[in-house]
């Protein structure tokens, strides 16, 4: 070989030399963006799965207190149904001796009687009917209670519909 041939050789080598860094250099350049994507993209795969986390025990909480508020409602119609069966009885227990108190009162008012007994005989009476007006009251006030507690029903369905369509 000769010494121009060595010296071409060595001038190609050099050049490939050249481009080979160059081409090093182009190809870490275009890696450090997908460098920078693929830290991004895990970066955004952590924060959804703290994101997915922080759903999952949001729902788990509301799971909890859809469970709490149905044993209270429970509780509630227990107490409603209880106040309910309370005043009936109350309103009928009471309501036949004061029928019966009334009628012995305008018995007793057909007979001859003094001025004194005649103002005891209207306080009684008064006194009757005004117990029998408060009982009167008390179903209004019941059947007032059971109409609420109809539109709360309806009320506590619908929510309870939207609750299981979302």
């Amino acid at each position: 070989m000769s010494n121009d041939s060595v010296a071409e050789l060595e001038a190609k080598l050099r050049e490939a030399d050249k481009k080979y860094r160059k081409l090093e250099r182009e190809h870490t350049a275009l890696l450090r963006p997908t460098r920078v994507v693929e830290e991004m993209a895990e970066n955004s795969k952590t924060m959804l799965m703290g994101s997915q986390q922080e759903l999952q025990g949001e729902i788990e909480e509301r799971r909890a207190t859809e469970i709490e508020l149905g044993k209270l409602i429970e509780e509630i119609d227990i107490a409603r149904q209880s106040r309910e069966t309370f005043l009936s009885i109350l309103t009928q227990q009471l309501e036949a001796p004061l029928k019966g108190a009334l009628g012995m009162l305008e018995i007793i008012a057909s007979r001859p009687l003094d001025r004194t007994q005649k103002d005891l005989l209207t306080l009684a009476v008064t006194s009757v009917q005004t117990m029998q007006a408060l009982l009167r009251s008390a179903e209004s006030i019941s059947e007032t209670h059971r109409d609420k507690d109809l539109g709360d029903e309806t009320l506590r369905q619908m929510l309870s519909a939207k609750t299981q369509k979302d």
